[in-house]
């Protein structure tokens, strides 16, 4: 299976750029999205070529998680992968600019946590929408827009790419709160960013910023806010081949990296799939691991 070689645009381009240049590969150019069914009004995923967008859109809670959610998403992971023809990507974001995700919908968690029954369906719950993000047959991305706590991490670290806004901030307040998250979670922040990293992470419940999480490998790319510089350049790439995941196996596009991304890429995706190493063209463009998902 191919994947795209982040960043796949300067860093001085904002979050959106890269995903409109992105997307410019993949996308016929002046081709209209269209709106693929959803089921919730707070979870709108959207289809334009082959890319997927999946949205969660709770302004008034700074898109916090509550069940109804959840299930929202659960719902809309599964959609994607009966859709015909399948998407070659999927992007999960936050609505708005100050919040990616703001994790458990905190109203809700006081009735849950007394009741062991319905403390349980939560974790399966929640556990639900981790795993289906993680089994999807197409590359995920996060596009951290905004803050990210709690859930909105935990989400993160089970998708393969993570791309945020310069000063968008992390944190997992569990601790603080009172609350624990499952191994399984805890797990995958371990295989992303190390063990003490985690440890530090979820029981100081301590908030670090977008810059701090690229240098732990929590974040791939970081984008300034308030920067563009046009959509025209993406489209004069759109009749490149197809820089998409494929489900056959064999080699990937090149594409330029700079020497900081060929240093991390290897390392990330071999911790992430537990093998595979990156190969790197005479010309210095590396390519993504020879592997399936």
């Amino acid at each position: 299976m191919r994947l795209p070689c982040f960043p796949y645009a300067p860093a001085s381009q904002t979050v959106d750029d890269v995903l409109d240049r992105f997307m410019a590969d993949v996308v016929p150019p002046l081709r209209r999205p269209e709106r693929v069914p959803s089921m919730s009004q707070v979870v709108r995923l959207e289809r334009t070529g082959h890319v997927s967008v999946l949205t969660i859109d709770r302004p008034d809670v700074l898109n916090a998680l509550n069940r109804a959610t959840w299930r929202a998403l659960r719902d809309a992971l599964a959609s994607t992968t009966t859709e015909a023809p399948r998407a070659k990507v999927l992007v999960i974001r936050g609505a708005g600019e100050r919040v990616f995700l703001a994790g458990a919908d905190l109203s809700e968690l006081d009735a849950v946590r007394h009741d062991p029954a319905a403390c349980r369906d939560y974790v399966e719950l929640v556990e639900s929408v981790m795993s289906a993000i993680e089994q999807l047959p197409m590359p995920v991305i996060t596009m951290v827009n905004g803050s990210a706590v709690g859930a909105g991490v935990e989400i993160m670290a089970a998708s393969d790419i993570r791309m945020a806004r310069a000063g968008a901030h992390i944190r997992i307040p569990a601790a603080k709160l009172g609350l624990a998250i499952t191994a399984l979670d805890i797990n995958r922040l371990e295989r992303v960013i190390g063990l003490g990293r985690t440890q530090w992470l979820l029981l100081s419940g301590e908030t670090i910023t977008a810059e701090d999480a690229q240098s732990w490998g929590l974040v791939h790319t970081v984008h300034p806010a308030g920067r563009t510089r046009g959509r025209r350049h993406g489209a004069r790439r759109a009749n490149r081949p197809q820089l998409a995941a494929e489900h056959d196996t064999h080699e990937g596009d090149h594409a330029p990296c700079d020497a900081e991304t060929r240093r991390r890429w290897p390392r990330e995706r071999a911790d992430f799939m537990g093998r595979g190493r990156s190969r790197r063209g005479a010309s210095g463009a590396c390519r993504a691991p020879r592997t399936r998902f």
